[in-house]
């Protein structure tokens, strides 16, 4: 389901990558202390969706864990509606998607997954924003409930 708090970026073509951040619970019991972050790259009228996943080679395009297009951009994960927590544009959206695209070959936990203490999703996550060159003041996007975000970030 759609945020209510921020309009999909797809509302605003552009021409350049737009790169948004998101989030939705996971199933209860872990909803009310555990969210999966994902990101969302939308470039021109395509929208990929990059995560990691708990099961090896779940679908879409997948290498390992890493994940491309498993689901809907927006699609949530069993515990509650998906939040568009952020959106990148210029720079660091184009910083972002480079990231991404080198994840196939360069995130170093593609074949392992621990749910907790990590590496999991959150995981995927604040690594991709620190290769970005974006793991300061972004880092602060990923709540306590992003667990394994601070797993490993070497």
């Amino acid at each position: 389901m759609m945020s209510d708090s921020a309009p999909p970026s797809d509302a605003f073509p552009s021409a350049s990558p737009v790169v948004e951040l998101w989030y939705a619970p996971l199933p209860p019991p872990l909803s009310q202390f555990a969210w999966h972050h994902w990101f969302v790259v939308r470039e021109g009228d395509r929208a990929d969706r990059w995560e990691v996943w708990q099961t090896r080679n779940a679908g879409g395009e997948s290498r390992g864990h890493v994940v491309k297009n498993l689901m809907a951009p927006d699609r949530p994960v069993g515990g509650g509606d998906s939040v568009c927590l952020f959106t990148w544009r210029g720079d660091d959206a184009e910083s972002l998607v480079r990231a991404l695209r080198r994840a196939w070959e360069n995130y170093p936990f593609q074949n392992v997954y621990r749910a907790f203490p990590g590496p999991n999703s959150n995981t995927f996550v604040a690594w991709i924003l620190r290769r970005a060159g974006l793991g300061g003041d972004a880092a602060l996007l990923l709540k306590r409930q992003a667990i394994g975000r601070g797993w490993w970030l070497g």
